[in-house]
């Protein structure tokens, strides 16, 4: 049961005032990754709601950790555990190879 996800691309090449093309600073690009992460996220999550009448509330992942926004009203029974965008929305003992076997490795392409 794969998550809802997407992702962003961005350029490290930005034009200048002055019209010239050159390198944006990735440094602080960098150190606001998580934040902007975030807020992004924050963003996506209002419209989807907006637009389908549904609303969010946190979750409790990992104790002592942020909670993750969900979908309010699910039942937490119904979030298979160790579901989350990086394992593919899949419960550990099904994840990976289709034997079941949990392993998360890729097959590595010819010349990769």
């Amino acid at each position: 049961m794969p998550l809802l996800h997407d992702h962003l691309l961005l350029s490290v090449k930005g034009q200048r005032l002055d019209g010239k093309w050159g390198s944006i600073h990735t440094t602080a690009l960098h150190e606001n990754t998580v934040a902007a992460s975030a807020l992004y996220n924050e963003l996506v999550a209002a419209e989807v709601c907006e637009e389908l009448g549904l609303a969010t509330e946190p979750r409790t992942v990992t104790p002592g950790r942020r909670p993750v926004m969900k979908i309010a009203g699910v039942p937490h029974e119904l979030i298979p555990q160790g579901c989350s965008p990086r394992s593919g929305g899949e419960p550990p003992a099904r994840r990976g190879s289709p034997d079941g076997s949990g392993s998360c490795r890729r097959p590595r392409r010819p010349g990769a």
